[in-house]
């Protein structure tokens, strides 16, 4: 009987040991913060105005009403396009005695749209399909199947 092995307390047990209780602490964590950022609240829709500046002037053909736009990095709808606008795209050049003089473009627009999105609001802020965090300011990379832009979000209103 004295042949019995002792069970011994390795390195790897503590690893493993370590490994749960981590994994216990991060699932405790994020329901956590779940919880203070409000994401069990309800659903809301909101329009998001963004701008897409200095394009291509043959971009506009490319912008429907009634269009889905997608984040583009991440996979995630952004919403319906409600309203389109454009401009001559405005440049900011310098003048040979050193001062700056505003011009427009004949060449180049500016599109200023209006996307209808689903999320939740927070006392943070909005975020998207409840997961992506978006506020005035943000770049946010999209495309509808027929263009990729960068936009800039620069109003958000709650609708609904």
């Amino acid at each position: 009987m004295e042949n019995a092995k002792k069970a011994r307390f390795n390195v790897i047990d503590l690893l493993i040991i370590l490994a749960f209780i981590a994994i216990a602490a991060g699932i405790l964590l994020r329901y956590n913060i779940a919880d203070k950022l409000g994401v069990r609240a309800d659903s809301v829709e909101v329009e998001m105005t963004f701008r897409v500046s200095d394009m291509r002037a043959t971009s506009q053909d490319f912008f429907t009403v009634g269009d889905i736009f997608v984040w583009d990095s991440i996979d995630v709808t952004l919403g319906e396009l409600t309203e389109i606008e454009f401009k001559s795209a405005e440049a900011i050049v310098e003048k040979v005695d050193g001062s700056a003089m505003l011009t427009y473009s004949d060449t180049r627009i500016d599109a200023i749209g209006t996307i209808r999105a689903k999320g939740i609001m927070t006392d943070e802020g909005f975020m998207l399909e409840g997961t992506q965090f978006i506020s005035p300011g943000k770049d946010v990379p999209m495309k509808n199947g027929k263009i990729y832009v960068i936009a800039v979000i620069e109003e958000m209103k709650v609708i609904g």
